[in-house]
């Protein structure tokens, strides 16, 4: 028996072979949003954002979606991928964080829902910090990236954050040739002046994705960064 979401991974890992079971999680499909504590119960088969099928740019690709009802609710996820369309449990519990090093969606789950093997519900609560150590050996975080080797992840209990725009800037240019106004050196060992290196810009940008051509007739590399801005009520 398989279990799938978004069917974002590679078929072979989630299609069911022809003696078994492919369960679909979209009928959990639970939105609890708490304003006042800023946290929200979701279940398993939510998508984040947009569904594929839809024009990116059409409403009924994001309604229902965790990201557009907390939206309205003046509150969003610390942090995201690159894309939207999977599913809230495929996403956490392949252990996908995001293009940041600051800020990790993994601090702000605060209870994971399974059904384990013997079909009864059990709940995991993230335990709390012990002067300021966290115990990482507990069984929460396991769950939290199982897989579903430890039962069926049906909802998550998440803390949220006030609703951000991103404002950053893109530049693409040649591997070798860098240009006067180049803002990171791929492969430098360290910053020299205002070109920094993999590492410095990975810290000094709240919000970052890194690109690579390697190919010969392309040679080249591309890079986002952005930071949080508020957005005034």
């Amino acid at each position: 028996m398989l279990f799938s979401g978004a069917g974002h991974s590679f078929p072979h890992a989630i299609n069911a072979p022809d003696d078994g079971y492919l369960v679909q999680m979209t009928n959990f499909n639970k939105i609890d949003i708490d304003v006042e504590n800023s946290q929200v119960i979701v279940g398993a088969g939510v998508r984040l954002g947009n569904r594929p099928e839809y024009s990116y740019n059409d409403t009924a690709a994001w309604e229902g979606s965790l990201n557009y009802e907390l939206d309205k609710c003046g509150l969003a996820l610390t942090n995201l991928g690159s894309i939207s369309h999977q599913t809230v449990s495929g996403f956490i519990s392949a252990g996908s964080t995001g293009p940041t090093t600051i800020h990790d969606l993994g601090e702000a789950i605060m209870r994971v829902r399974i059904i384990d093997g013997n079909g009864e519900p059990q709940e995991f609560t993230r335990p709390e910090d012990v002067d300021g150590k966290v115990d990482y050996d507990d069984e929460f975080f396991g769950i939290c990236l199982s897989m579903g080797l430890c039962g069926i992840i049906t909802e998550f209990t998440i803390k949220c954050v006030p609703t951000f725009n991103l404002i950053g800037t893109t530049q693409t240019c040649e591997l070798v040739d860098l240009p006067d106004d180049a803002n990171l050196d791929l492969f430098a060992d360290e910053t020299k002046g205002d070109v920094l290196s993999y590492q410095d810009y990975l810290i000094q940008h709240e919000y970052s994705k890194i690109y690579w051509w390697p190919q010969k007739q392309v040679a080249r590399s591309g890079c986002e960064g952005s930071q949080r801005r508020a957005i005034r009520s």
